[in-house]
């Protein structure tokens, strides 16, 4: 494979501090530990951190515009406004930044982040109209992207749950 990373003295902290996290609360690492980033680092050398819930819809929604013919640029932005919504501790714009970065991966063909990055995005979406209309979209990304994977299982069973939403009249404008 690739050449193994070394990791600082900070970064190692950084790292077996999110494991302890993740022992004492049962939840999942964050994507800077999972993906060998440093949080911090990336914070610092990459974009500018958003201040607002305002500037980071516009940078979502900038990066949507973007998607589908620069996926690599939309990545970056949703990037951004993933480490802004954490840092404002905005869900919505948490939850719509992961689901970006899952589509950024589906678009360049890499399924098992956009898998990951699509899970991501269930646990931050809110239990009210908003945050139902935002659930069918990772549902039916997770569908897509299992069916491209040849899992129909999988695929059903997530395309169903999207349906479920829709059914329920949980989602306003399917």
């Amino acid at each position: 494979m690739g050449k193994k990373r070394r990791t600082s003295g900070f970064g190692k902290w950084l790292y077996i501090s999110w494991f302890v996290v993740l022992l004492h609360t049962g939840s999942v690492l964050p994507v800077h530990a999972q993906q060998g980033e440093n949080e911090e680092q990336y914070l610092s050398t990459g974009p500018a951190i958003l201040r607002d819930t305002g500037s980071i819809n516009t940078v979502i929604n900038r990066a949507k515009s973007l998607r589908e013919q620069q996926p690599d640029s939309s990545n970056q932005l949703f990037r951004q406004a993933l480490a802004s919504s954490r840092r404002v501790s905005f869900n919505n714009g948490i939850a719509r930044s992961f689901f970006g970065i899952s589509r950024c991966y589906s678009l360049t063909n890499d399924y098992e982040k956009a898998l990951y990055y699509a899970r991501q995005t269930l646990q931050y979406c809110p239990d009210d109209a908003r945050g139902h209309e935002l659930i069918s979209s990772p549902y039916l990304a997770l569908s897509e992207t299992y069916f491209f994977k040849g899992r129909y299982d999988s695929c059903a069973y997530y395309r169903y749950a999207a349906l479920a939403e829709i059914e329920n009249d949980k989602v306003q404008n399917p």
